[in-house]
């Protein structure tokens, strides 16, 4: 991130300003083991595996709704620096689809804002910037229409880069589930009929 340039945590009701999200898409956490956390959101509190990525050390569980719901990332992983503890990584935000993504990332670039990344997710398309308290927040559009086809079992494979509005044309379609069918393991400890 270059420092010279304001984060969106300096500018005064940006996220509204830029972009309005529909909803709280997914959490992700840093976890001492993805493995045994993936346990427990599966046998305690009734998520699914969506998929998940053994050369990031995560794994990404859903109720349905979602590519995933939770996203679940070892701090052995890659993605962590030393002395990572178990802790959350970021919240993420989906707005109605890419052009308003883009509209919006286009308009605090002007601004003069700085993200921390952007990020090409094959199923969604993400922006990401830190909160005032220097939390990592990730704005993102859905860009396929069915993720169950593309988000399943194990996946390894590099991010292609991402450049709002110029790796490829913004989709205007919402393309998020409109009516997804929601599945929770019925024998976890948080759904089980007592």
């Amino acid at each position: 991130m270059d420092r010279h340039r304001p984060s969106i945590a300096s500018i005064e009701g940006a996220v509204g300003q830029f972009w309005r999200p529909r909803r709280l898409g997914h959490t992700n956490l840093f976890v001492s083991s993805y493995e045994r956390a993936e346990d427990y959101y599966r046998d305690v509190v009734g998520f699914m595996e969506a998929y998940r990525q053994p050369n990031n050390m995560a794994a990404f569980m859903s109720n349905g709704n979602t590519y995933h719901d939770f996203g679940l990332t070892d701090i052995h992983s890659r993605y962590c620096k030393p002395g990572q503890r178990p802790d959350l990584w970021h919240l993420a935000f989906e707005v109605e689809n890419e052009v308003d993504l883009v509209d919006g990332y286009d308009r605090a670039i002007e601004a003069g804002v700085a993200f921390e990344s952007t990020d090409d997710h094959d199923v969604a398309h993400a922006l990401y910037f830190t909160d005032p308290d220097g939390h990592l927040v990730e704005i993102y559009a859905d860009v396929m229409d069915d993720w169950r086809a593309h988000r399943k079992g194990i996946i390894n494979k590099e991010k292609p880069k991402y450049v709002p509005g110029v790796s490829s044309k913004p989709v205007a379609e919402k393309l998020y589930p409109k009516n997804p069918k929601l599945d929770v393991l019925d024998d976890a400890f948080f759904i089980r009929k007592r």
